[in-house]
């Protein structure tokens, strides 16, 4: 009597089964179903052979739950930083697993990934992110990282867009955004005026900024208070004027 082939669902199963050897790992991991393959990949016992061979499948979701897999050896997380998907490399780059040598790897083309870390990263990694040319592996590593060295460092970013993250850190002392609120760029100072942090003398002074963009921020912060509001109520921009009432009143602006 003919054995009944498995279906697919049961062949995912066994794929799943705890205590597979790399033997059986290679048989499933080359099933002829993408979904079966899907759950190789994703094991937390991945063997590091049948990951590199995962590596290279020609299902995006397989490469990339590779990619995403701590398991994966740091030797493969770096030739998927090769994919022609953006999201795997991305990924390969942000695994658990990554050490600086991927991250390193990774510097060039998804730079923005490895600032994301922040503070996971190795001192040679970031000292690589802080020089970086691109802007935006700058900006990721200011929206996170709760290093006081770093974060002095990127206040005096050449890029607004970077000091102004900065300034809106959960991490960044008071001294700092003093300072961050006196400087040159309005964004940067708009963005110290709703600061959670930011002194309230200091918000009262940015409520005078020669920019209306900073006085209107003014309207958002945290620390928004009756004599804030009555101070820009004679604002001179008609904007800034109706959102302090919206503050006081609790009314939208018509």
């Amino acid at each position: 009597m003919a054995t009944r082939a498995l279906t697919v669902a049961q062949r995912a199963a066994a794929a799943a089964a705890a205590g597979l050897s790399p033997g059986e790992q290679v048989r499933h991991g080359n099933d002829s179903s993408a979904k079966v393959r899907l759950v190789v990949a994703g094991r937390a016992d991945l063997d590091g052979g049948v990951a590199a061979a995962l590596a290279r499948d020609s299902d995006q979701k397989v490469r990339r739950a590779v990619a995403e897999n701590p398991a994966t050896p740091a030797g493969v997380l770096t030739t998927l930083l090769g994919d022609a998907d953006f999201s795997i490399r991305w990924s390969a780059a942000q695994n658990p697993a990554a050490d600086a040598g991927v991250h390193l790897a990774a510097y060039d083309d998804t730079a923005e990934a490895v600032g994301q870390l922040g503070d996971q990263l190795s001192a040679a990694v970031l000292e690589a992110v802080l020089a970086h040319p691109h802007r935006q592996a700058r900006w990721q590593l200011a929206l996170v990282t709760s290093s006081p060295e770093a974060l002095e460092r990127l206040a005096v970013d050449p890029a607004p867009q970077v000091r102004a993250a900065v300034a809106q850190s959960n991490h960044v002392g008071e001294a700092l955004l003093r300072r961050l609120a006196a400087d040159p760029r309005a964004e940067v100072r708009a963005a110290a005026a709703t600061a959670r942090s930011t002194p309230r003398e200091v918000v009262e002074e940015l409520a005078r900024d020669r920019s209306v963009n900073v006085r209107f921020w003014v309207t958002a912060s945290t620390q928004y208070d009756a004599d804030l509001a009555e101070l820009q109520a004679a604002d001179p921009d008609e904007h800034v004027r109706r959102h302090a009432q919206w503050r006081a009143n609790g009314e939208s602006p018509a």
